[in-house]
């Protein structure tokens, strides 16, 4: 955790924190790792051979993802948004051994629907197919414990309770894990990082409604 010192903080009394997720692992960063982590013990429960998921081109998904089958040595496939470009974090994904699709920007505006990942199942058939930023119920599972990692940091702030956790939004996953992790102890606040028609709201209040949280 890390204190914010600002002055406009400072004048309205107001003390906060981050959560310095970014610091837990250089390649597996963020919240991803958190969110990867149980559908890697389904697809190791199921007797699997790795994951296929969802992203951009500058996926932090896909790149923890990737990061991930490579410390670990299992296959990853990603299908990507939009036609085929050259960025670091495409040239990483390759680099740590993903294999790519690209689905052009019409075909990954399918990913909801209800047949997408058929063809992909037939064609991959030992991969766990994973929603987009690692969304879903198992995705917010893994965040659940986010929640205990605040709370035995605060004694490094000099806090012993805390207000509210603000989080911001992309897929809502992270977000659905604090809310499940909290049960109702504190607000957690979404900030949406992405335009309100996105789709953060359904896949979020999915996964609420199967833990129990809804």
């Amino acid at each position: 955790m890390q204190r914010l010192e600002l002055d406009w903080l400072q004048r309205a009394g107001v003390e906060l924190a981050l959560l310095r997720l970014d610091q837990a692992d250089p390649l597996i960063s963020g919240n991803k790792g958190f969110k990867l982590a149980p559908h890697l013990a389904l697809a190791r429960e199921q007797g699997l051979d790795g994951l296929i998921s969802l992203g951009g081109a500058h996926s932090n998904h896909l790149h923890a993802l990737a990061g991930a089958g490579a410390r670990f040595g299992f296959r990853c496939v990603g299908l990507l948004r939009g036609h085929e470009v050259d960025t670091p974090t495409v040239r990483d994904l390759r680099s740590l051994g993903m294999e790519l699709h690209w689905l052009g920007y019409g075909g990954y505006r399918q990913r909801h629907a209800a047949g997408f990942w058929l063809p992909w199942r037939e064609r991959y058939p030992g991969l766990l197919p994973v929603a987009e930023g690692g969304g879903g119920l198992q995705g917010a599972r893994g965040c659940i414990g986010l929640v205990e990692r605040i709370a035995t940091q605060l004694p490094t702030l000099g806090w012993d309770d805390y207000d509210a956790i603000w989080v911001a939004a992309g897929t809502g996953t992270t977000l659905a894990g604090l809310v499940l992790g909290e049960a109702g102890r504190h607000p957690v606040v979404g900030a949406l990082a992405v335009p309100e028609d996105h789709g953060v709201a359904p896949p979020r209040a999915a996964a609420l409604g199967a833990g129990g949280g809804g």
